[in-house]
């Protein structure tokens, strides 16, 4: 989670962040009637769920480059309280974990994952090392030689102490582009924004750290959530801009291109026309072809109201679009996490709302011009997350979450993967890291939920 002691303000927004997005970020109970496979694996660790160690394990990001071949990144907590990644394979039968390593004393956590080929995939994130009173979080990188994962070095900005990445996306294994934030401490520092949005190049040997200009109205806060690239001189990122002090965080959406040569901005709409928007978070982008993007995320009104909204990409620019609410009466803070566009009129988004005292699975289509739900169901768990989905089809997705226990504990917690073949959605069995007990410290959980960001398939 984000935070220092001279941060105060980021870490404290951040924090009100995590709850409002957690409680759109986690699901149980099945959407349309799907009925799930329930209960405990067979001894040995595969299954929706494994063992009875509580463990606390979260998949954030998938990246399917065909139906049959899928790379998906996470973390989770083990016994002695280290945060670690988690990175496993799709063979279109099963899911095999793979050896990865972390970076940093105190934990690493992965957020997004992009494979621009069978042999190539790239993993972003956050690593953290002390600082008092809480941990430091600083970029961190990792790549996929088809064989072996091994950690990027060079990542942090100049003139910066701490930040995140948010997502990746790459179309070759020389050129990949990553977004997310980066702040000076301490972050008092007069005329220093208290965080600033960042992309960065990598290819193939060294990072590239690329300026990214923000609308000039007054703001402390730049944040960059997602990115999606065609061509290595062809991507489009999302994220806001906006004020953050102690008490007040105003935040707004806005669009970044790249041409190859230099990034310029664009102000998104802000959603729904004539409600007065307090805040905005942008959780995914999908760009089926140039000029033509799906992002979706969620805003929260003056009078505290959280709900979910989608800007589309066309030929008269940019146009916000409400989603389709979930159906249960008394479903709250819907949340689409993650966005895959197949084409420019079929796109995927996965997510959660909350019912009650539980939260549920989201999944909702766009068929160019509005979103209908999907048949997604829950896990067998009392909460679920769908944090990312990768589509090669119209008939062929895979979404990856987190299933785990009723709020507020949300421990113990297990990987989670469902794919879509036809029209059925079905959970699909993945292999849990080593567990840790109950003793692990639910915080850490809320960390993990707030990003998920953003959700494509890169091609």
């Amino acid at each position: 989670m984000r935070g220092s002691s001279e941060a105060g303000a980021r870490f404290n927004r951040r924090l009100l962040a995590v709850t409002a997005v957690v409680a759109a970020t986690m699901v149980s109970s099945g959407l349309l009637g799907i009925t799930n496979p329930a209960g405990a694996a067979s001894a040995g660790g595969s299954g929706e769920f494994a063992g009875t160690a509580k463990i606390e394990a979260n998949l954030n990001s998938v990246s399917c480059w065909s139906a049959k071949a899928c790379i998906a990144v996470g973390d989770y907590l083990n016994s002695k309280d280290d945060q670690l990644p988690i990175a496993m394979a799709w063979n279109g039968t099963t899911w095999t974990m793979q050896k990865i390593s972390g970076q940093g004393t105190i934990g690493s956590y992965l957020f997004a994952t992009s494979c621009s080929s069978a042999s190539y995939c790239m993993a972003v994130g956050q690593s953290e090392v002390p600082y008092s009173p809480l941990p430091l979080p600083t970029l961190f990188a990792e790549a996929w030689d088809g064989k072996v994962w091994k950690i990027l070095p060079g990542l942090q900005p100049p003139k910066t102490d701490e930040g995140y990445l948010w997502d990746v996306s790459c179309v070759a294994t020389n050129s990949c582009t990553v977004v997310g934030d980066a702040g000076e401490l301490p972050a008092t520092k007069p005329g220093v924004p208290l965080v600033q949005g960042v992309a960065e190049r990598w290819d193939g040997t060294k990072w590239t750290n690329e300026t990214v200009p923000f609308p000039k109205e007054p703001s402390n806060s730049t944040i960059l959530d997602a990115v999606s690239c065609r061509t290595a001189s062809e991507c489009t990122a999302v994220g806001t801009y906006g004020t953050d002090t102690m008490s007040v965080y105003h935040s707004y959406p806005v669009a970044e291109n790249w041409n190859g040569s230099e990034w310029t901005f664009t102000k998104l709409p802000m959603p729904p026309a004539g409600t007065t928007i307090a805040v905005t978070y942008l959780n995914a982008l999908s760009c089926a072809a140039a000029g033509q993007c799906v992002t979706t995320g969620t805003y929260t009104a003056d009078t505290h109201a959280q709900d979910a909204f989608s800007i589309v990409q066309g030929s008269k620019g940019w146009t916000d679009y409400p989603v389709a609410a979930p159906k249960p009466v008394n479903a709250i803070s819907p949340n689409i996490l993650s966005t895959s566009c197949v084409t420019a009129s079929w796109c995927m988004g996965t997510g959660t709302y909350q019912s009650l005292s539980n939260y549920h699975a989201l999944a909702e289509v766009w068929n160019g011009k509005s979103w209908t739900l999907s048949a997604v169901g829950d896990s067998a768990q009392p909460a679920t997350t769908l944090s990312w989905a990768s589509c090669t089809a119209t008939s062929s997705c895979m979404t990856v979450g987190t299933s785990g226990s009723t709020p507020p504990t949300l421990t113990p917690s297990y990987t989670l993967a469902e794919s879509l073949s036809g029209a059925k959605w079905s959970i699909v069995p993945t292999p849990q890291p080593p567990g840790c007990q109950s003793a692990c410290s639910p915080t850490a959980r809320f960390s993990n939920l707030l990003r998920p960001s953003g959700g494509r398939p890169r091609r």
